[in-house]
């Protein structure tokens, strides 16, 4: 039993060893912004709860005119909830 504990004691130390030395992470950063979003994409504040998404993933509203100006939304229940608090 005590052998096993051993070996598995120094397999993890050899993986931590293997990914502290930047080894682990190459496979990680051969495919670079995956997972990520674009961080150059505008992001906008919804009308309701002020939440920040991305212009492309927002729903926009039409203004009235220059005294209106357009309304970012971050979901249809919230476009909805907007439209009556003009």
């Amino acid at each position: 039993m005590g052998r096993i504990l051993f070996w598995a004691l120094i397999g993890i130390l050899v993986s931590i060893a293997y990914r502290s030395l930047g080894h682990g992470a190459a496979s990680r950063r051969s495919t670079p912004g995956a997972g990520r979003r674009d961080a150059s994409e505008a992001m906008v504040a919804c009308a309701v709860c002020g939440l920040h998404v991305p212009r492309s993933e927002a729903i926009q509203v039409a203004g009235g005119g220059a005294s209106a100006p357009a309304r970012w939304f971050c979901s249809e229940e919230h476009r909805r909830l907007g439209a009556g608090s003009r």
